[in-house]
């Protein structure tokens, strides 16, 4: 189990997701899981995570305790549509049951979309994270 600290939540938080998706070998280790999506000699699947947010709620009487959402964005690019939900289960079952002590995953979303660019039908889906401290 990883421990988040307050004073660095967003590094730790995109670390071990990053962590986690990189030593999965998603769809036979052909993903390549990055911070930004590369444009140059674009190799896909890509797997990119999106720098954290947090929003901060519910300040105590004393304002020394708050409630935290913290939203993790995570973009899938694939030339073929089976490849999306491929990589997407597995990132599913990788990050559901992921224990990460202080923070508890409180939501799951995703997009899907289509990119013409170029000619290149690149296939996208977004999968929103939110979880709360």
């Amino acid at each position: 189990m990883v421990t988040i600290s307050n004073g660095s939540v967003r590094a730790n938080i995109y670390e071990t997701l990053y962590d986690t998706l990189n030593s999965a070998n998603l769809a036979s280790s052909t993903a390549t899981v990055t911070a930004a999506y590369i444009d140059e000699d674009s190799a896909f699947p890509q797997v990119v995570i999106n720098p954290t947010s947090i929003s901060h709620d519910s300040f105590s009487m004393d304002r020394t305790n708050t409630r935290k959402t913290i939203s993790v964005v995570i973009d899938i690019y694939t030339k073929k549509n089976k490849n999306i939900d491929l990589i997407s289960d597995e990132i599913d079952a990788l990050i559901r049951p992921l224990k990460i002590a202080g923070i508890t995953l409180i939501g799951w979303d995703e997009d899907i979309a289509l990119s013409t660019d170029n000619d290149n039908k690149i296939h996208l889906k977004t999968i929103s994270l939110t979880y709360m401290r």
